[in-house]
């Protein structure tokens, strides 16, 4: 009998820093069949476009590469919007890497499809957002209830054996 499992396939948004005020921006959107989700993101307005993105389209997803030049000093406190995420069941990871060795990343869901980039991302904060997006993930599917329940009684049924002997 064929089971079927969730698809954990977040969109990604990765915008890294080559050179001083030149960024290389990479967005790789999940396709259903054919078709890519309509999602687009929207980069903070100091961001402006050098040259034709150019778009790979390989089996489950689309890549799309651009380059920018940043039009200020700092992309600190500037928004990112992905727009059509409200409609969409996926998530979208936000990867920024500055040349400096800055990093920042988080997690863009249906309910909050924007986020400010800070100056300088909390640790605390990183692995919040991955512990929300994994918990939250687990919760919605009743396979991985019935998984995480199973363990239990495998832990259960073991604990018992054990003392019996």
């Amino acid at each position: 009998m064929p089971a079927h499992a969730d698809e954990i396939r977040p969109a990604l948004l990765d915008i890294k820093e080559q050179n001083t005020g030149l960024f290389s921006v990479t967005w790789k959107v999940p396709m259903r069949g054919d078709r890519v989700l309509a999602i687009t993101p929207v980069l903070p307005g100091s961001l402006k476009l050098l040259g034709t993105p150019t778009v790979q389209i390989t089996p489950g997803v689309q890549i799309q590469t651009t380059s920018y030049k940043n039009n200020t000093t700092s992309l600190t406190g500037q928004r990112i919007v992905i727009d059509g995420l409200p409609a969409v069941q996926t998530d979208v990871l936000l990867l920024i890497q500055m040349q400096n060795g800055t990093q920042y990343s988080s997690i863009l869901r249906p309910g909050s499809p924007e986020d400010i980039i800070p100056k300088q991302a909390s640790k605390l904060q990183v692995a919040s957002d991955y512990w929300r997006l994994g918990t939250i993930h687990i919760l919605e599917g009743v396979d991985h209830l019935s998984f995480v329940f199973a363990l239990l009684l495998i832990v259960i049924g073991l604990r018992r054996s054990t003392q019996i002997l």
